[in-house]
């Protein structure tokens, strides 16, 4: 599995669709109708995975909205956009898109 940096900007890809369910969301990629569902905390990065905001700053909104460590917060992000990464759902740029 990969590991992005704190600093990369995840971007969600336009071949997955995403619907939010109270406060879990499901995703499906569009081209083979994989179907994700995520809890709330997974959900959230994804809503955040806009590409205007780096891994870090992501993770530290997790640490506001869910009263988390900070490391607790990235580690966590990380794994969830790695995994995220190797399904195609998501993009990696290592700056912010509008610089």
């Amino acid at each position: 599995m990969m590991d992005p940096s704190a600093s990369v900007f995840p971007r969600r890809t336009p071949t997955v669709s995403w619907e939010a369910i109270d406060r879990d969301a499901t995703l499906l990629r569009v081209s083979d109708r994989e179907v994700v569902r995520v809890n709330e905390v997974g959900a959230r990065v994804w809503e955040l995975a806009d590409g205007t905001r780096s891994l870090k700053t992501i993770a530290h909104e997790l640490t506001v909205e869910f009263d988390v460590t900070d490391e607790r917060a990235l580690a966590d992000a990380k794994s969830f956009v790695a995994e995220l990464w190797e399904l195609g759902a998501i993009d990696l740029s290592e700056q912010d898109p509008d610089r």
